[in-house]
Protein backbone atom coordinates (compact mmCIF):
# COMPACT_ATOMS: atom_id res chain seq x y z
CA UNK A 1 0.00 0.00 0.00
CA UNK A 2 2.82 2.46 0.97
CA UNK A 3 4.63 1.66 -1.91
CA UNK A 4 1.57 2.67 -4.48
CA UNK A 5 1.28 6.17 -2.60
CA UNK A 6 4.72 6.31 -2.79
CA UNK A 7 4.50 5.75 -6.53
CA UNK A 8 1.48 7.96 -7.65
CA UNK A 9 3.54 10.74 -5.82
CA UNK A 10 6.71 10.60 -7.95
CA UNK A 11 5.23 9.76 -11.09
CA UNK A 12 2.66 13.15 -10.54
CA UNK A 13 6.02 15.20 -9.26
CA UNK A 14 7.42 13.86 -12.88
CA UNK A 15 4.44 15.03 -14.68
CA UNK A 16 5.01 18.85 -13.82
CA UNK A 17 7.36 21.42 -14.02
CA UNK A 18 9.93 22.30 -10.87
CA UNK A 19 7.70 24.62 -9.45
CA UNK A 20 4.58 22.70 -10.13
CA UNK A 21 3.35 24.79 -13.23
CA UNK A 22 4.02 23.36 -17.04
CA UNK A 23 4.85 26.11 -20.04
CA UNK A 24 1.02 26.50 -20.69
CA UNK A 25 0.25 27.37 -17.13
CA UNK A 26 3.70 29.79 -17.04
CA UNK A 27 2.13 31.72 -19.80
CA UNK A 28 -1.56 32.18 -18.88
CA UNK A 29 -0.01 33.34 -14.77
CA UNK A 30 2.47 36.06 -16.72
CA UNK A 31 -0.59 36.73 -19.21
CA UNK A 32 -2.69 37.71 -15.83
CA UNK A 33 0.08 39.30 -14.37
CA UNK A 34 0.34 41.64 -17.47
CA UNK A 35 -3.62 42.27 -17.32
CA UNK A 36 -3.86 43.31 -13.34
CA UNK A 37 -0.45 45.58 -14.19
CA UNK A 38 -2.50 47.10 -16.79
CA UNK A 39 -5.78 47.09 -14.69
CA UNK A 40 -4.05 48.91 -11.59
CA UNK A 41 -1.79 51.63 -13.47
CA UNK A 42 -3.58 52.48 -16.43
CA UNK A 43 -6.46 54.96 -16.27
CA UNK A 44 -8.12 54.86 -19.64
CA UNK A 45 -10.46 51.86 -19.77
CA UNK A 46 -10.16 51.62 -23.48
CA UNK A 47 -6.32 51.69 -23.40
CA UNK A 48 -6.90 48.67 -20.67
CA UNK A 49 -8.99 46.90 -23.47
CA UNK A 50 -6.82 47.68 -26.26
CA UNK A 51 -3.66 46.12 -24.90
CA UNK A 52 -5.41 42.85 -22.97
CA UNK A 53 -6.78 42.37 -26.16
CA UNK A 54 -3.30 42.63 -28.09
CA UNK A 55 -1.77 40.52 -25.16
CA UNK A 56 -4.30 37.69 -24.84
CA UNK A 57 -3.24 37.14 -29.26
CA UNK A 58 0.26 37.26 -28.71
CA UNK A 59 -0.31 34.73 -25.47
CA UNK A 60 -2.82 32.52 -28.11
CA UNK A 61 0.48 32.58 -30.71
CA UNK A 62 2.76 31.77 -28.52
CA UNK A 63 0.77 28.66 -27.00
CA UNK A 64 -0.21 27.54 -30.59
CA UNK A 65 3.71 27.63 -31.62
CA UNK A 66 5.02 25.76 -28.47
CA UNK A 67 2.02 23.26 -29.76
CA UNK A 68 3.56 22.88 -32.94
CA UNK A 69 6.22 19.59 -33.58
CA UNK A 70 9.06 21.50 -34.83
CA UNK A 71 8.83 24.18 -32.44
CA UNK A 72 8.04 22.98 -28.93
CA UNK A 73 10.31 22.72 -26.14
CA UNK A 74 10.09 21.16 -23.30
CA UNK A 75 12.12 18.67 -21.29
CA UNK A 76 10.86 17.89 -17.96
CA UNK A 77 14.69 16.86 -16.59
CA UNK A 78 16.11 20.58 -17.49
CA UNK A 79 15.41 23.45 -14.73
CA UNK A 80 11.96 25.13 -15.59
CA UNK A 81 11.75 22.60 -18.80
CA UNK A 82 14.29 24.60 -21.28
CA UNK A 83 16.35 26.39 -22.71
CA UNK A 84 17.16 23.99 -24.86
CA UNK A 85 21.12 22.72 -24.06
CA UNK A 86 21.96 22.12 -27.42
CA UNK A 87 20.55 25.18 -29.45
CA UNK A 88 23.32 24.68 -32.42
CA UNK A 89 21.44 20.93 -32.91
CA UNK A 90 17.66 20.49 -34.66
CA UNK A 91 15.45 17.91 -32.81
CA UNK A 92 16.64 15.38 -35.32
CA UNK A 93 20.27 15.87 -34.39
CA UNK A 94 21.54 17.92 -37.61
CA UNK A 95 23.31 20.94 -36.88
CA UNK A 96 21.58 24.54 -37.25
CA UNK A 97 22.68 27.39 -39.51
CA UNK A 98 24.57 29.39 -37.03
CA UNK A 99 23.71 33.02 -36.67
CA UNK A 100 25.89 35.55 -35.25
CA UNK A 101 23.57 36.29 -32.33
CA UNK A 102 24.77 34.86 -29.13
CA UNK A 103 22.08 33.05 -26.71
CA UNK A 104 21.84 35.19 -23.66
CA UNK A 105 21.72 32.92 -20.47
CA UNK A 106 18.77 33.15 -18.81
CA UNK A 107 18.11 32.82 -14.84
CA UNK A 108 15.12 31.79 -13.39
CA UNK A 109 12.83 34.48 -12.77
CA UNK A 110 9.75 34.54 -10.58
CA UNK A 111 6.00 34.78 -11.43
CA UNK A 112 5.52 37.56 -9.41
CA UNK A 113 6.17 41.11 -9.92
CA UNK A 114 6.73 44.29 -8.14
CA UNK A 115 3.66 45.88 -7.67
CA UNK A 116 4.71 49.06 -6.04
CA UNK A 117 6.88 50.21 -8.70
CA UNK A 118 5.00 50.45 -12.12
CA UNK A 119 7.85 51.09 -14.38
CA UNK A 120 9.33 47.63 -12.48
CA UNK A 121 6.91 45.68 -12.19
CA UNK A 122 6.19 46.32 -16.19
CA UNK A 123 9.87 45.54 -16.95
CA UNK A 124 9.21 42.31 -15.07
CA UNK A 125 6.32 40.99 -16.33
CA UNK A 126 7.81 41.48 -19.82
CA UNK A 127 11.10 39.54 -18.78
CA UNK A 128 8.71 36.94 -18.26
CA UNK A 129 7.09 36.76 -21.45
CA UNK A 130 10.57 37.30 -22.98
CA UNK A 131 12.21 34.24 -20.69
CA UNK A 132 9.35 31.68 -21.72
CA UNK A 133 9.90 32.31 -25.78
CA UNK A 134 13.60 31.61 -24.89
CA UNK A 135 12.96 28.66 -23.24
CA UNK A 136 9.87 26.99 -25.13
CA UNK A 137 9.43 28.27 -28.95
CA UNK A 138 13.11 29.22 -29.29
CA UNK A 139 13.08 26.01 -31.55
CA UNK A 140 11.00 27.99 -34.00
CA UNK A 141 13.14 29.79 -37.21
CA UNK A 142 12.07 33.03 -36.81
CA UNK A 143 11.56 33.55 -33.31
CA UNK A 144 15.43 31.78 -32.94
CA UNK A 145 17.00 34.76 -35.59
CA UNK A 146 15.07 37.45 -35.18
CA UNK A 147 13.90 37.37 -31.30
CA UNK A 148 10.34 38.10 -31.99
CA UNK A 149 9.01 38.17 -28.51
CA UNK A 150 11.99 40.06 -26.77
CA UNK A 151 11.84 42.85 -29.25
CA UNK A 152 7.79 42.87 -28.93
CA UNK A 153 8.34 43.45 -25.43
CA UNK A 154 10.97 46.23 -25.37
CA UNK A 155 8.27 47.90 -27.65
CA UNK A 156 5.70 47.13 -24.97
CA UNK A 157 7.55 48.99 -22.23
CA UNK A 158 8.41 52.01 -23.96
CA UNK A 159 4.92 52.56 -24.98
CA UNK A 160 2.92 51.87 -22.02
CA UNK A 161 6.10 52.95 -19.63
CA UNK A 162 5.78 56.66 -21.73
CA UNK A 163 1.72 55.90 -21.09
CA UNK A 164 1.44 55.36 -17.47
CA UNK A 165 4.29 58.25 -17.14
CA UNK A 166 2.35 60.62 -19.19
CA UNK A 167 -1.17 60.07 -17.42
CA UNK A 168 0.85 60.52 -13.77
Amino acid sequence: MKFSTLFATFSAAASQDVRGIKPPGRLEKTQNNFKLWLSQNIVDQAAVQRWSDRVDKMAANMLSAYGRANCGFYDSSLTNGGPDPNPDLRPNGKPRKTFERKRREVEDEDLRFDETNPLKGLTQITKQFRVWSERHINECGGQRRFNHIARRMDKFVSKLGTRWENQA
